[in-house]
C-alpha cells in the first residue's frame, strides 16, 4: 500500500484540494507501515494474555496522538499536515516502543507453506472487511441524498451516541480472540465458549438498559458552556436503543466467527458481511425516503441481524456449538420490554424518573437472576476471560 500510494502520490494528491495535497499523500502513505509493523507485536501481546502491557502502550500511542494534534493544529495551526504529522510520530512512537518485543523474536526465513496457508486463511477476509466498512457508512451518503440536512444532522448526532455498545462490542473482540484462540482444545471449550455468548449478551442488554436510562439525563448536562446534544437533536433520541441493538449484534456476529478463525474456514466470512451491506444499502433506499432518521436506524439493525443469522447457519456446519439460546432470547426479551416501560413512564421530577429507572435496572437484575439466567459460577469465568 505504501510503495503504491508514493508511486501514484501526483495523481493521488489531484483529488484533493488541500494546501500541501502532495506532500500530505507521501506522508499519509507511510502510515499504513508504520501500522503494519507494530499490528503483529501488539497481536503477540493479546495471545500471550499480556492485557495490561497491551492496553497501556495502546493508551500512550493514543496519549502521544493526541497531545502532538494539539500542538500541531491547535498551536501551531498546521491544519491538515498537522494531522497527518501527529499520526506518523504516535505510530512511530509506538514502534519504537515495540522494538524490543520485535528484536526479540525476529526470525528470518521464508516459509512458503506457511505463506500459503496465511494468505488462504487471510484473503477471504478482505471483502468481508470492506463491506463491513460499507455497511458502517452507507447510511450517511444515502441519508444525504434522500432527506434533508436537519434529518441527517438529527440521524448523525444520535447515531454517536450508540457509542458505549461500539465500544463494549469493540474490547470484547479484543479479549475475545486470544481467548478462544488459548483454549479451543480445551476439553470443554465448547461449553465454556457457550457460557461467554451468554454473558456477553446478559452484559450487553444491562449495558443497553443503562445507557437508554441515562440518555436523558446525559444530553441535558453542561458541557463545555451549553449542552451535551443540542435541544433540537433531542427528537431523535428513541433511535438509540435500535442502534445499540444493531451493535449487540454485531457482537453476535464476533463471537460467532471463532469457530470459522478456529477451523480456518473464512472463506463464509463475505457471504455474511457483503449480503448484509448489500441489504444495508437496499433498506436505506426503501425506508429513509418515508421515515428519515428512524428508516436508517432500522437499516442498521436489519443489516447486523442479517449478518448475524447468516454466520450462524455456517457455522452450524463448521463448527456447531450448543449456545443457551433459551438464556440468550429471555434476557433479550426482557431488555426490550424494559425498554418499553421505559416509553410509557409518565413524564415527572427528574429525580423521580432517575429513582425509577434505577429500580427498574435492579428488578432486570433480579428477574434473571430468579430465572438462573445469571449463575454464581460465572464469576470464574469472568476472571478466566
Amino acid at each position: 500500500n505504501t510503495i503504491i500510494i508514493e508511486i501514484f502520490a501526483p495523481q493521488i494528491s489531484g483529488f484533493f484540494n488541500l494546501q500541501n495535497s502532495l506532500t500530505i499523500t507521501r506522508l499519509v502513505a507511510l502510515i499504513p507501515a508504520l501500522d503494519a509493523l507494530v499490528l503483529i507485536p501488539f497481536s503477540y501481546l493479546r495471545i500471550t494474555n499480556q492485557a495490561v502491557k497491551f492496553s497501556m502502550l495502546r493508551f500512550v500511542a493514543i496519549l502521544i496522538n493526541v497531545i502532538m494534534n494539539v500542538i500541531l493544529i491547535v498551536v501551531l495551526h498546521y491544519g491538515a499536515l498537522g494531522i497527518i504529522v501527529a499520526q506518523i510520530i504516535s505510530s512511530s512512537a509506538a514502534f519504537l516502543i515495540m522494538l524490543p518485543i520485535i528484536l526479540k523474536n525476529l526470525q528470518f526465513h521464508y516459509d512458503f507453506r506457511l505463506i500459503k496457508k496465511m494468505l488462504a486463511f487471510g484473503l477471504p477476509t478482505v471483502p468481508a472487511s470492506l463491506s463491513g466498512i460499507i455497511l458502517q457508512v452507507a447510511d450517511k451518503p444515502i441519508m444525504r441524498l434522500l432527506t434533508n440536512s436537519q434529518n441527517v444532522a438529527i440521524y448523525g448526532v444520535n447515531y454517536r451516541l450508540g457509542i458505549p455498545m461500539m465500544l463494549f462490542v469493540s474490547v470484547f473482540e479484543y479479549a475475545w480472540k486470544p481467548f478462544y484462540l488459548n483454549h479451543y482444545k480445551d476439553e470443554d471449550a465448547k461449553e465454556l465458549f457457550s457460557r461467554i455468548f451468554t454473558l456477553f449478551t446478559i452484559v450487553a442488554m444491562l449495558l443497553l438498559l443503562v445507557w437508554t436510562y441515562s440518555l436523558e439525563f446525559v444530553v441535558r448536562l453542561p458541557f463545555l458552556g451549553g449542552r451535551l446534544i443540542k435541544s433540537d437533536y433531542w427528537v431523535g433520541l428513541d433511535i438509540v436503543p435500535i442502534i445499540l441493538f444493531g451493535y449487540f449484534f454485531n457482537g453476535i456476529y464476533i463471537n460467532l466467527t471463532a469457530g470459522f478463525l478456529i477451523e480456518k474456514q473464512t472463506k463464509y466470512l463475505p457471504i455474511a458481511v457483503v449480503t448484509a451491506a448489500l441489504i444495508n444499502i437496499v433498506t436505506n433506499f426503501l425506508l429513509i425516503p418515508k421515515y428519515t432518521y428512524w428508516g436508517g436506524a432500522w437499516a442498521t439493525f436489519i443489516a447486523y441481524f442479517i449478518a448475524a443469522v447468516i454466520i450462524y447457519l455456517y457455522s452450524r456446519k463448521v463448527y456447531p456449538i450448543n449456545y443457551d439460546w433459551r438464556s440468550i432470547f429471555e434476557t433479550v426479551l426482557i431488555s426490550a420490554i424494559f425498554i418499553i416501560i421505559n416509553i410509557f413512564l409518565p413524564e415527572s421530577n427528574l429525580i423521580v424518573l432517575f429513582i425509577v429507572r434505577c429500580i427498574l435496572l435492579i428488578a432486570f437484575v433480579a428477574i434473571l437472576y430468579y430465572l438462573k439466567i445469571i449463575k454464581y459460577s460465572d464469576i470464574k469465568v469472568l476472571e478466566s476471560f
